[in-house]
This record gives structure tokens, sequence and C-alpha cells, in this order.
């Protein structure tokens, strides 16, 4: 059941990186004639993860997807060797730097990686002149008040502490018919209340938090609906285009009226 609900989310959350120039920069919705205002640069889509949930490959703790676009209707998303990738970790009574070198399915990673809830990781990359960095906090581990739980005959409902490092979570739930999420962004000023149509007894659920960086990101990139203009980049990174980001997860499962860690 864990493998289907870590099948489920990394399908969600690598969907959006299927096509990247296109999920990412807005291709579809931009109008002809509009590369003199394009910066040409290198478009990253990088994750770190954490947590109690298990991955199908440890190389999906981390991964890095980088690509070269050369101007605003370059659509080729072709592999880029030789990417030079450095991660700082800073952790408390500890520091230390990695060379992402690894390649597998045209991303890098690096197996030696081990990231924990509280990091904070520099990124930078360079290729071809360009130049990029970024850095992200990773979120805690997700935790439901215990006390908080509550159901009828057709939902639960309850709630996720209050974090500071969690800006937006999704919530997976998976019963003997299947598996489905929803997403939620985190109450700044309070515990995150979440609420499910249900009705089954027992139900096993996945928590994944995510950082400020991937809130942003998907939040602000896609609100933009002027018809027919020059959509406006939207990135986290700096010297480029994209997002590196991280997140956390723990798992959960309810019988009833009771809540049990995995």
């Amino acid at each position: 059941m864990k493998n289907y609900i870590m099948l489920l989310f990394i399908t969600v959350l690598f969907s959006r990186c299927d096509k990247l120039a296109e999920a990412y920069v807005g291709l579809p919705m931009q109008p002809k004639n509009i590369n003199a205002e394009f910066e040409p640069g290198l478009n990253v889509f990088g994750v770190l993860t954490t947590g109690t949930l298990p991955t199908l490959n440890d190389s999906l703790r981390n991964y890095f997807e980088i690509q070269e676009i050369k101007q605003l209707s370059d659509t080729s998303q072709q592999f880029i060797p030789d990417v030079f990738i450095q991660l700082d970790l800073h952790r408390t009574n500890f520091d230390t730097t990695y060379i992402v070198k690894d390649t597998v399915d045209f991303t890098y990673y690096n197996s030696k990686i081990k990231t924990n809830p509280g990091d904070l990781y520099l990124f930078q990359c360079n290729y071809n002149g360009f130049f990029v960095t970024s850095q992200t906090l990773v979120p805690n581990i997700p935790e439901i008040v215990s006390n908080s739980l509550t159901r009828d005959a057709s939902k639960i409902t309850f709630e996720i502490k209050e974090d500071a490092s969690a800006f937006l979570y999704d919530v997976y739930y998976t019963n003997e018919n299947g598996a489905t999420f929803q997403r939620q962004s985190s109450n700044i000023n309070g515990n995150t209340l979440i609420s499910i149509n249900s009705s089954h007894n027992n139900i096993s659920l996945a928590v994944f938090a995510y950082d400020k960086n991937y809130e942003q990101y998907v939040s602000t990139s896609n609100i933009f609906f002027k018809p027919n203009a020059y959509r406006p980049m939207y990135s986290t990174v700096e010297g480029g285009y994209g997002c590196v980001f991280s997140v956390c997860s723990e798992g959960y499962t309810i019988i009833g009226a009771s809540l049990e860690h995995n």
C-alpha cells in the first residue's frame, strides 16, 4: 500500500515536470514574436525528499532535471550532459558539500545525500556560461494533531500541527477502492484543517509537506490569465528558470475514530 501511495505521489509530482518548458515557462499561452523579451538560460527542476515513507527508488530522494532554453519556442528538452551541480548542506553541528554528477533517466542525483527535516541546502549549477543558484529549507515531519480527528458517516476531518517550515500539504488517502489526494495551503496562523470525503472505516494517509519554494512556484506560475499576452516567467531560482524545493512525508492509518502512525 505504501508503494502504491508513493507511485501516485511521484506520478502527480513528476507529471508536472513532463515537458518542463511548457509546464513551468508556460509556452502554450505565449503569443508569437516575444523572444526579444526572453532571456536564454537554464530551466531547473530539483527536489530533495525526506520522511518516513519509502520511495520507489533511492535515487528519487534527490532529483535534478536541467535543460537549456535558448529561445522561448525551444521545446526540445534535450538532456544536458556534464552540468556542474553542487549542494552545500548546513545542518546543526554539521556542514558538508555534495557534487551531483550521477545520472539516471536523463536526470542528475547523488545517492550519498541523506536529507533530514530542518536541513538547509544551498544549490548551484553551472553550464555553458549560465549560473543558477537557489536554497531550500527542508520542512519538518507533518504531524497530525491526535485529538483533532473527527468523523461522521461521510467525512473525516483532522488538523496538521502548525509549522513555519511547511507552506503546502498534499494528503494522499487510500482504501480498498483506490487512492486520491487533496492539496491544501498551510495556515500561517495556526493548525491546518484537512477534510476528506470518505465513509470507509480504515484509511491509509500519506502526508507531504512542501517548502516555500514549491508553494510559491505552483501557485504563482498558474495565476496568469491574460489571454494572448506575454506571460512573465516566474521562478524561485536565481539566474535562470524553474524551482529547487524540498518535501517531507509521514504516514498514518485511520481505523474508526483512532489515528496511528504507520
